[in-house]
């Protein structure tokens, strides 16, 4: 088993981008809302794949981690059943 099996596995679907044995996942979209869905998506899927291949991704050890660019300044809470609330910040 090989690593770069995960990226043959997705590189149709999201995309995955590898070095040594670190894995990020991409993803676009129109809206923060289609975002959010296509990382929970990407996150269902490629889960289950590490189980399957006797690896572990670590969820929980807050390496998965994820950023958002955007034309707008906004900060969005995103949770992951998929919504997106806008939030207001204070400085």
């Amino acid at each position: 088993m090989f690593i770069n099996d995960l990226v043959l596995q997705f590189q149709n679907v999201y995309d995955i981008y590898n070095y040594a044995d670190d894995n990020t996942g991409g993803v676009s979209g129109k809206s923060a809302q289609e975002v959010c869905l296509k990382l929970r998506d990407l996150a269902q899927d490629m889960l289950p794949w590490f189980t399957e291949n006797f690896m572990q991704a670590n969820p929980s050890t807050g390496k998965f981690k994820f950023m958002v660019f955007s034309k707008i300044s906004q900060l969005y809470d995103f949770k992951r059943s998929g919504s997106v609330t806008p939030m207001s910040v204070s400085l």
